[in-house]
């Protein structure tokens, strides 16, 4: 299996795409757990569809071509066919708004057909499946997000950011409203729009998010991943785990592989 993966973060659509990646070959697993990690994601797939659980008790479904996987709050099935060839964009709750115009909130624990949603991604999906190499694939995306996306509001830009990892986990809803200049009400509002959850929500979910890759930080105890992504407590981080994963912090610890959220067999 041959993999890619390109960080936006010094680029100018960091606003609206936070990373890309690509992985083309024979899987060396055909069953994937995937679990919350607080991304947006826009795929195209080159070759054999997947096979996809939205959710443990949900029926398989086989994703289109190109499709975006919205934020999750549970974790995901994935049956791989015996090749793959996936090119894969991670974007900003903003970016998905603007592309789609529809609310990015809108796309919670969901998976969609975004030809459906605006017929230009069939002409960039074919366009990405001509691309000879990566790089090429990266600069053709790079360049149609400038050419539909332009400056957003630095107040929308900070809490569409807040689940990437880069901001410190905010203590409170009023802490949060306070760094990005709204007031509660307005933060509730935004947060749902953005990203389908209550403020409450979001900032529960930011401290499980921060707290999935750092379990994989070698000699950190369970304590410490638990304190420095803000949960009171031992059994406040193993109660939060759990409802996002089905797993305490330790039994993922005990079957964890080299991408954070990502368990195979």
């Amino acid at each position: 299996m041959e993999a890619h993966y390109y960080s936006c973060a010094q680029t100018r659509v960091a606003p609206y795409v936070t990373a890309m990646w690509q992985v083309q070959g024979m899987p060396a697993h055909q069953q994937e757990t995937i679990l919350p990690k607080g991304i947006i994601e826009l795929i195209f797939s080159f070759a054999d569809p997947l096979q996809l659980r939205l959710n443990p008790e949900a029926e398989a479904q086989t994703t289109p071509a190109c499709f975006i996987s919205g934020l999750t709050t549970k974790p995901m099935q994935l049956q791989a066919p015996p090749a793959q060839a996936l090119f894969g964009v991670q974007l900003t709750p903003l970016a998905v708004r603007r592309l789609l115009k529809v609310p990015a909130g809108a796309f919670l624990n969901s998976l969609i057909d975004v030809r459906l949603l605006n017929p230009s991604f069939e002409t960039l999906a074919n366009q990405l499946a001509e691309a000879a190499t990566f790089l090429r694939r990266c600069v053709l995306l790079e360049a149609w997000v400038q050419q539909r996306l332009q400056q957003v509001p630095a107040q929308e830009a900070v809490l569409s950011a807040y689940l990437s990892g880069a901001s410190v986990a905010a203590g409170s809803v009023a802490e949060l409203a306070d760094r990005v200049c709204y007031s509660p009400r307005q933060l509730s509002r935004k947060a749902h729009e953005l990203f389908g959850l209550s403020a409450e929500a979001l900032l529960r979910y930011r401290r499980y998010v921060g707290a999935l890759p750092a379990l994989h930080a070698p000699g950190k105890s369970l304590t410490s991943v638990g304190l420095e992504n803000g949960f009171y407590d031992q059994a406040h981080f193993v109660r939060d785990f759990r409802h996002f994963t089905g797993l305490t912090p330790s039994h993922y610890r005990q079957q964890l592989s080299e991408r954070p959220g990502h368990l195979f067999r």
